[in-house]
């Protein structure tokens, strides 16, 4: 077990509180993600190359997106470039709806995203996390190498996921099929 895996044990047992569900629902939904068959959970470590010179205009390192499961950790080294879409007024950031801001590496922190099927559990209240990495400002900062490790916390591959309160609002949807479906959608050409 990594300390990943531990720390996402304990964020799933506080939503599950924090969101007042009963009979250890999200716990259970979440009880093979280290079988190696039954649960898609993963962690990635993600390398984007120094950034070439000549590049067209706009170019970003990752395009936006959320992500697709319950809960994503993430750990990023010192460059920088993480964005997150804010739609609302935060403690630290007063800014417009649909503002693109700075999510600046924070020594020995993790980052916590909220994906999709967190959002349909909880019926929009909270909502999935729109992020993007855009290319470093600097020549310097270009010239180095970025690398992050993100772990993505997804419920069984059985699990029906549907919004907890019970006031419908949004479908229910297996969880392998929502991944796998998510997955199709970020390869098409």
């Amino acid at each position: 077990m990594t300390a990943l895996d531990e720390l996402s044990d304990k964020l799933i047992l506080a939503l599950q509180s924090g969101l007042c569900v009963k009979n250890n629902f999200l716990v259970k939904a979440h009880s093979r993600k280290r079988e190696p068959t039954g649960n898609r959970t993963l962690m990635r470590i993600l390398y984007y190359p120094p950034v070439p010179s000549h590049r067209p205009e706009g170019t970003m390192r990752c395009g936006a997106h959320t992500d697709y499961g319950t809960i994503t950790l993430l750990l990023q080294d010192g460059l920088g470039g993480l964005e997150v879409l804010c739609s609302c007024e935060t403690l630290r950031v007063k800014t417009r709806s649909g503002a693109w801001v700075p999510a600046p590496p924070l020594e020995s922190a993790v980052l916590v995203n909220v994906a999709d099927l967190l959002q349909r559990w909880t019926n929009n209240q909270l909502i999935a996390t729109e992020h993007r990495v855009m290319m470093p400002a600097t020549e310097h900062l270009q010239k180095l190498p970025r690398r992050s490790i993100a772990y993505f916390v997804h419920p069984d591959d059985d699990v029906m996921v549907e919004p907890l309160d019970g006031k419908g609002g949004l479908p229910p949807v297996n969880a392998e099929d929502w991944l796998n479906k998510r997955y199709k959608e970020s390869i098409q050409y």
